[in-house]
């Protein structure tokens, strides 16, 4: 149970408590003002609840604070000021504030009745108050539907599946929805979790045919915008688990911009769903967190996995609060992570870096390899090593200024390729068949006078350059 359920609990029980004291009050007035008791019984049985009820008022005082309800805080404290005031002012030795000799009097009693009649609506009134606190707990177990299609969505979704087999206090209920594809990790994955699993060209089924009724939605790159139809089906709304600090990097590829741009700062955001546009969305929480300067996709995947299920176990503690907690992304830094096509996994020898191929490489880390290109034909470049010996560098210099030119290393094992800046070393690449770097000298390189792999312009880069961010 959350710390809100809780807190909403204690509230209502001090309302009930105050409605009890205030119709018990109300008939103690009554009994004496039809002489079923006598003004000095009367008096004894209201100044005992007289400290109880103050208590009650000022624990009630304190839970406004946690529901960041001012207004009415502030009206509370006014009274329980009232309070303190009425019982410093009264009669020495009296246990309350009601006194037999002035109490005895028509007039005064009908006062304190109506009094007590105003007290009883106002903690009704609370109590209506203090329903947003706690309404969580009414739908609470979730129903969850989960959408998503790769690695790091199957990392959310073990996730939510661990919360469904151990805590059926926070999920009673989980379905998957995913893409068709022979390679999806989640249809997969679903499958081995024995989890009800539809497909997106048939989500109709999902509301039409389901068992339950959804609570909740949660995305983890799913790659699909989803209609508002769909949205609003959820009374909860969906939720997106996205591997970036949003805005930048919106789109369906941040990790890899994320390493490719070279960013210094990683995160991940819990962003509410909106149609027509991907990542819009306001932000329930977000975390930030350093990046090496040597990450790899696969290392920023599981980290951003890894925070990604920890921020949305705090979400699906009270998803209600979170929302309302929720802020709009700021229109300022606002960067798309597009997605790639084959181009971007092509180096242009004569406008990359030593330092963009690094990155692209481990950007690119367990996804693709990076390529280049011969005689137009396309070459896999599999393990990149960088060149740190300078007089290796310099000797390379000497021979070939040009981009993209190819020079077979010994020493290395490796073959040195020119980019814009310096010389990045590939030992092991494919053309053809898979080779490593002295097979491919002694089968290519050795039998041209020049051997220079083609410059192929990148897209990714153009999406990067003129979008990162200051040292």
């Amino acid at each position: 149970m959350s710390m809100t359920a809780l807190l909403f609990g204690f509230a209502m029980i001090d309302n009930l408590l105050l409605l009890f004291i205030n119709i018990y009050n109300i008939i103690t007035l009554s009994d004496l003002e039809i002489d079923l008791m006598n003004v000095r019984q009367a008096c004894n049985k209201l100044n005992q609840t007289f400290l109880p009820e103050v208590a009650l008022h000022v624990m009630l005082t304190v839970f406004f604070i946690f529901n960041n309800n001012w207004f009415i805080f502030i009206l509370n404290v006014v009274l329980d000021l009232w309070f303190a005031y009425k019982y410093f002012k009264r009669q020495p030795g009296q246990l309350g504030i009601y006194d037999p000799l002035e109490i005895n009097n028509r007039r005064n009693i009908k006062a304190n009745m109506r009094s007590w009649c105003l007290d009883v609506a106002a903690n009704v009134t609370v109590s209506e108050i203090n329903v947003p606190i706690g309404s969580v707990s009414i739908i609470k177990p979730l129903n969850v539907a989960f959408f998503g299609s790769d690695l790091f969505s199957m990392h959310i979704l073990e996730h939510l599946h661990k919360l469904f087999i151990n805590d059926k206090s926070r999920i009673k209920h989980l379905e998957v929805v995913t893409t068709v594809s022979s390679s999806n990790t989640v249809m997969h994955g679903a499958e081995k979790l024995q989890l009800i699993t539809h497909t997106w060209s048939n989500i109709d089924s999902l509301i039409s045919k389901s068992s339950v009724q959804f609570d909740l939605g949660i995305l983890a790159s799913f790659g699909q915008l989803l209609p508002k139809k769909l949205i609003e089906s959820f009374p909860l709304g969906i939720i997106n688990v996205h591997p970036s600090l949003l805005p930048r990097w919106r789109g369906s590829s941040p990790l890899i911009y994320t390493i490719a741009s070279g960013d210094k700062i990683g995160g991940v955001s819990i962003m509410d769903i909106r149609p027509k546009h991907f990542d819009i969305g306001s932000i329930l929480m977000q975390q930030s967190f350093p990046l090496s300067t040597n990450i790899t996709m696969s290392e920023l995947l599981k980290m951003t996995a890894s925070i990604g299920c920890s921020l949305l176990t705090t979400v699906l503690e009270d998803p209600i609060k979170a929302r309302q907690n929720a802020q709009e992304q700021s229109l300022s830094g606002v960067t798309y992570a597009h997605k790639l096509n084959k181009y971007a996994f092509y180096i242009d020898w004569c406008n990359h870096t030593i330092e963009d191929i690094d990155r692209l490489y481990r950007a690119l880390n367990g996804i693709a390899n990076l390529r280049t290109s011969f005689r137009q034909k396309p070459v896999r470049l599999k393990l990149l090593t960088l060149i740190n010996d300078q007089n290796i560098i310099d000797n390379l210099n000497v021979i070939s200024s040009q981009p993209g030119t190819a020079i077979y290393n010994k020493s290395l094992e490796c073959i040195c390729i020119r980019c814009k800046n310096g010389w990045i070393g590939i030992q092991k690449l494919a053309y053809r068949k898979l080779m490593y770097a002295r097979d491919f000298q002694n089968g290519y390189i050795s039998k041209t006078d020049r051997f220079v792999f083609d410059s192929i312009h990148n897209p990714l880069f153009d999406h990067i350059y003129d979008r990162r961010l200051p040292s």
